[in-house]
């Protein structure tokens, strides 16, 4: 069953990879963010719906109009029917506010495979996705408060 393209961006904005993220120390709060996302993908490709319901924050919203709780129905939904899930993602913009907020931009695309790139997205002509993220840091915690996203190729993502 194909996934609605609002669907697969959405699940592609939360199952994020970092493959050239900037790095911190150890403890700093890039290296949080890209822990982070890693363990955002790793929830997505295992199909935990529980991680989202903790990472996901109550006040979310996006461009089409999505709550929590609306968006956690949709992934479970897509979880039931997609028995293999794997994220190709690239991000290309992370920065911390003084605020406690990061703001990150990411390219990424779901694949059936776990053994696809970039390079075979484009000869497949698969979807590929502009993300943008703002993630609440806490102490603990981080949240995803808020995202965009936006058709794209991976020709613009390898020219970021």
């Amino acid at each position: 069953m194909k996934m609605p393209t609002s669907i697969r961006a959405v699940l592609a904005a939360l199952f994020i990879l970092s493959l050239n993220a900037c790095s911190g120390p150890p403890d700093s709060p890039e290296a949080r963010v890209e822990a982070f996302i890693h363990a955002a993908e790793e929830a997505a490709e295992t199909r935990s719906l529980d991680f989202f319901k903790e990472h996901v924050a109550e006040s979310y919203t996006d461009d089409h109009g999505l709550s929590k709780k609306e968006l956690l129905r949709m992934l479970a939904g897509y979880f039931f029917r997609n028995q293999s899930i794997h994220v190709v993602s690239k991000i290309t913009d992370l920065s911390i506010a003084d605020d406690g907020y990061a703001e990150v931009v990411i390219f990424a695309a779901l694949a059936g495979s776990p053994e696809i790139g970039f390079e075979q997205l484009a000869k497949l002509r698969a979807d590929t996705y502009r993300i943008e993220l703002s993630l609440l840091l806490g102490d603990d915690d981080i949240q995803i408060v808020r995202a965009n996203w936006a058709r794209s190729t991976p020709a613009e993502a390898f020219n970021q």
